[in-house]
């Protein structure tokens, strides 16, 4: 069965609208109404702060934090992506 060019066009135009739709629905809270964020969900916030703080309390004693001894016994506190330390 052929599909004819008219038919074609009503069905893109179709799935571009309703593609459209479902972008608006999707992005309403966060780019229209400005209620809410992507990177901010549950602990995001808390702990970019927390590791922030650290950050800038080192920065000011003059040195860089390499080591987070306050996370699971102690980890690599320059490749943890939340405080972007290292991050230009």
């Amino acid at each position: 069965m052929m599909v004819r060019s008219n038919d074609k066009r009503f069905l893109t135009v179709g799935i571009y609208t309703l593609l459209l739709c479902m972008s608006i629905v999707i992005l309403y809270p966060v780019v229209f109404a400005r209620e809410g964020s992507f990177f901010i969900i549950g602990d995001n916030l808390h702990q970019s702060y927390t590791f922030l703080n650290k950050l800038s309390i080192a920065l000011h004693k003059g040195y860089l934090p390499v080591w987070d001894a306050n996370t699971f016994g102690g980890k690599n506190f320059r490749v943890n992506y939340r405080p972007a330390s290292f991050i230009p």
